[in-house]
């Protein structure tokens, strides 16, 4: 048995001694690396970096790979050139064209953090060739690479699958590996180098994956997926079960001026793909009589910190929120009947759901600079929008012309975080009490000869009945009590109709009845 093992340890040590060496490549590569700093527990940019090789080109007489970086939604991609890469003798070497200075781009550096880039690069030299890696070390106790915190000393090797096939993986320090033709599996393709953790604090800079000709070759265990910063341990802010409660003040059913106070809610029933992506389904449900109310499904999902829903009408995805967004930023929103612009105005944090979220207020713009001035609102991390989550139909038009003012977010409510109420707004689920009593304490009957019969305790009160056609307009109106609870509707035409009884300003019953 111990002869078994034996011979079974050296086969894998000679497989792995004897594997062909897996050289950098040279076009179609990408390194997807996310990009994080905080403060204090404040995530202030989380954001998804592209690095790819494309083309080729001459620096004093040598050739070399450009490396550029794409960043920007999938919709407005940016594409900028960082630096260039060559190989030699099993040695990867990188020119900087700024690939340090990222972070000018994303969010305005301190006057110290600047200081100390700058004192990197004078100390460097821009445009510096530098020795990334060199594989010809290959033994235990080699230095792959050397940068300004110590040496890249190699303290075990094996081996990672990487497509079909097996390459050397150099274990540097705990977490921190080296993959033949890929590079750092942490802190990817140049982190090594980076000064930046010595320039600020709470600074991350970890690969996700590494795709070749459009292929995810290799993905950080730590990753939902290739191609966004979702960890298995993230906060799931759109869990299945998750619950938001809408507040409105509803005059539909009303004579003169009065209202009640109802809700609508939204809520995350389960997952769906939609043009290959990952989604959540949204349940939009609003439990009132014919066109007033409706029960309607948005696709949604979360990626890189932005949220994007499904656009039943250009049947492509549309960015919702930018949780990342700073103060002056911009999106443009694509609702299937118009187009809007987001604009931050300004930008504050709050404990809430034992977390520190970021609040943002912001403006809706049309597309021409104009201001949609009943859309000024807040947006709160992960929970969305304090007026409503989309702030747009998004695949229903009612039918009805509707009197209702939306009041706002009541109540957010997620399966592990708990429940998110809004300081000073009505409970959850709440509707006028005098509705809740009596809504369904009457019945209302219409027989084949065109009466009207109201049913149920109206006592000796006198009760406003109307009858409405399906664009809201009164047709009728009369009063019903306990000793003369009929209407006579023989008159009107066969049809669909609405009703509703009141009393005193408060709705008793609402509906709709077919005339036969």
């Amino acid at each position: 048995m111990k002869k078994s093992i034996l011979f079974l340890l050296l086969i894998a040590a000679i497989s792995v001694g004897a594997q062909k060496y897996v050289p950098f490549p040279t076009e179609n590569a990408q390194w997807n690396m996310h990009y994080r700093t905080s403060e204090s527990g404040l995530v202030f940019e989380s954001i998804i970096l592209n690095y790819f090789l494309q083309g080729d080109t001459l620096i004093n007489s040598k050739l070399y790979k450009k490396l550029y970086l794409k960043t920007g939604t999938s919709e407005s991609p940016l594409m900028k050139l960082k630096g260039a890469i060559r190989e030699e003798n099993k040695r990867i070497y990188l020119i900087d064209f700024a690939v340090w200075g990222y972070m000018s781009q994303v969010r305005p550096l301190s006057s110290g953090t600047k200081k100390c880039m700058k004192q990197v690069i004078q100390n460097n030299g821009y445009g510096t060739e530098y020795l990334l890696y060199d594989f010809n070390k290959n033994q235990v106790g080699d230095t792959l690479y050397k940068y300004q915190y110590g040496f890249g000393k190699i303290i075990a090797i094996d081996s990672v699958l990487v497509q079909n096939s097996y390459r050397k993986r150099y274990k540097i320090y705990d977490n921190e590996y080296v993959v033949e033709g890929i590079g750092s599996v942490n802190q990817g393709l140049f982190g090594a180098l980076t000064p930046l953790p010595a320039c600020m604090t709470n600074f991350e800079w970890k690969l996700v994956s590494f795709s070749l000709n459009n292929d995810c070759a290799y993905k950080s265990s730590e990753y939902k997926d290739c191609v966004t910063t979702a960890r298995w341990d993230d906060t799931d802010y759109l869990k299945t079960g998750t619950q938001w409660f809408y507040g409105e003040k509803d005059y539909t059913f009303f004579p003169s001026n009065n209202f009640i106070d109802n809700y609508f809610s939204i809520k995350i029933t389960g997952d769906t793909i939609v043009n290959g992506r990952n989604c959540k389904v949204m349940q939009h449900m609003r439990n009132k009589p014919m066109c007033f109310g409706y029960d309607q499904t948005v696709s949604i999902y979360q990626s890189n910190d932005t949220v994007y829903f499904y656009n039943t009408t250009s049947h492509k995805f549309s960015t919702l929120y930018v949780y990342y967004a700073q103060p002056g930023d911009s999106w443009e929103i694509n609702y299937p009947t118009s187009k809007v612009i987001a604009t931050i105005d300004s930008l504050r944090y709050k404990q809430t759901l034992n977390k520190v979220l970021k609040y943002v207020s912001y403006t809706m713009y049309n597309p021409d600079g104009s201001i949609i001035q009943k859309y000024n609102s807040s947006i709160i991390e992960g929970i969305g929008d304090m007026r409503y989550y989309f702030n747009s139909n998004i695949n229903y038009l009612n039918l009805c012309d509707e009197p209702v003012d939306y009041t706002g977010l009541r109540c957010y409510i997620n399966p592990d975080l708990g429940t998110y109420h809004v300081p000073g707004t009505l409970d959850c689920a709440y509707v006028t009490e005098i509705s809740k009593q009596n809504y369904n304490a009457l019945k209302v009957n219409l027989n084949s000869s065109g009466i009207l019969t109201v049913e149920g305790d109206l006592s000796t009160q006198y009760c406003t009945f109307e009858l409405l056609d399906l664009k809201g307009s009164v047709i009728l109106k009369t009063t019903v009590n306990a000793s003369l609870n009929t209407v006579n509707l023989s008159q009107y035409d066969k049809g669909l109709y609405l009703y509703r009884i009141s009393a005193n300003g408060a709705l008793l019953k609402a509906g709709k009845i077919v005339k036969y």
